[in-house]
């Protein structure tokens, strides 16, 4: 079975996904594989998540962009109203409906926010399965192409070798800007220390 999840966390890495607009001229057609990858390429996502620049994301570059993803107002702390739009963002496709006390087991000092050191806190034992399936080759690290599947076949819902216009949606809701160079520079700059 597909993990949908797994693939779906990978995503979240992009802190602000494309629109699968951007990864043609021609929205609206099916995306193969190629497409896909040379507009991925071409966003900059990866190199920005890449933080040392050594070509591989590393967990905690993993973490930090997942964290980001939720984190849409760079305040460096996740409200309820972030998490909840982050986790029906990320989990909506996959059937499971949203829980508020999801929100509470993140946040262990009962703030209100979800700090990052409590995301990291919680973010291992939940997001390290899908870390180590991404991670084909159990080197510790995600090369692109690990990580561009995971993307291809988080998107590529019914599986069938091609992201058709249906499933274009699955990029909804992650890139909330007119500006895509300013988002894919902000991913790096914010968060310096890793989780």
């Amino acid at each position: 079975m597909k993990m949908f999840f797994t693939t779906t966390a990978a995503a979240a890495l992009l802190a602000t996904a494309a629109s699968a607009q951007m990864f043609g001229a021609d929205y609206g057609t099916d995306l193969d594989r190629t497409t896909f990858d040379e507009g991925f390429q071409s966003t900059g996502y990866y190199d920005a998540v890449d933080r040392d620049d050594n070509m591989m994301i590393d967990r905690s570059e993993y973490a930090t962009g997942l964290y980001r993803s939720y984190d849409t107002d760079r305040d460096l702390e996740i409200s309820r109203d972030e998490f909840e739009t982050g986790y029906d963002r990320d989990m909506g496709m996959s059937g499971q409906a949203y829980d508020a006390s999801m929100f509470d087991t993140y946040d262990a000092d009962a703030s209100g926010t979800i700090t990052q050191d409590e995301f990291g806190g919680y973010y291992g034992d939940t997001y390290t399965p899908y870390y180590d399936e991404m991670d084909v080759n159990a080197d510790e690290m995600l090369d692109q192409d690990e990580y561009t599947t995971g993307l291809y076949e988080a998107a590529d819902r019914n599986e069938d070798m091609v992201i058709s216009i249906e499933e274009e949606g699955f990029f909804e809701g992650w890139f909330d800007g007119d500006d895509i160079e300013a988002e894919i520079e902000s991913v790096g700059d914010v968060y310096n220390d890793d989780i």
